[in-house]
């Protein structure tokens, strides 16, 4: 069966590497370097953590990557064989991978998060803002509702400049959320067990849209702000 490529995304350090994600769940990454043979690691949605299609995935830069920046491109193969990856889905699952070029280009899930509904403010933005509590609510504060553990569609994400383990993520039902990954073991592989409750990494929640969030960027210059538009036509900062 064939699937169709909803975007393709590529490492901002090294530009030879790319990854394909598919409506089916599937996860592809391709180097362009190689003209005999692309494919750098692959794996199927039965085998990955999403139970949908994937909608983003963004690189997780480590701790040499700053020093990586003045070597060429023959010494950076020999110093990065591991990389890091997460990414989003219409399942509202956060997955953690890593990919070892040491054996055939594995990719093994690491970590699974889980994003429901009541991880999210119930507290719609409206044409008044009369505290800094409706703007900011932790998740002990929110209330349960009928569909409170139903998941939710993740439909961006943007990672922390000075802290990639930490990002904001938008939602359809149009939620903002700040979350943290910080307890994430990179060198173990993740198995999914059927009566496993997934952790949430909602650390707490901004105001939420109308609608849904189509687009969230996290500042390289302040890190306490955030930009997100969607679909009410507003921009929230």
């Amino acid at each position: 069966m064939s699937c169709l490529g909803l975007a393709v995304f590529s490492r901002p350090l090294l530009h030879s590497n790319s990854n394909n994600y598919y409506i089916s769940g599937d996860l592809v990454v391709w180097n362009r370097t190689n003209e005999n043979d692309h494919l750098l690691a692959s794996i199927g949605s039965m085998q990955s953590g999403h139970k949908d299609c994937i909608n983003q995935i963004n690189w997780i830069p480590d701790s040499l990557e700053s020093n990586l920046q003045n070597l060429t491109s023959e010494k950076i193969s020999r110093y990065t064989t591991t990389y890091k990856l997460l990414s989003s889905g219409s399942d509202g699952r956060i997955v953690c991978w890593r990919i070892d070029l040491c054996h055939l280009g594995n990719v093994n899930c690491v970590k699974i998060f889980q994003i429901r509904h009541k991880d999210q403010s119930p507290l719609p933005i409206s044409n008044h803002f009369n505290s800094l509590k409706k703007c900011s609510l932790f998740r002990s504060d929110l209330s349960e509702t009928i569909n409170s553990d139903r998941a939710v569609n993740i439909t961006c994400i943007s990672l922390a400049k000075n802290d990639p383990e930490k990002f904001v993520i938008g939602t359809e039902t149009g939620g903002l959320l700040i979350c943290q990954i910080n307890s994430v073991n990179w060198n173990e592989t993740y198995k999914e067990s059927l009566e496993e409750h997934l952790q949430s990494p909602v650390k707490f929640s901004l105001a939420h849209q109308d609608g849904p969030i189509y687009s969230v960027d996290w500042s390289k210059f302040y890190p306490n702000l955030i930009i997100a538009c969607g679909f009410n036509h507003c921009i929230q900062v």
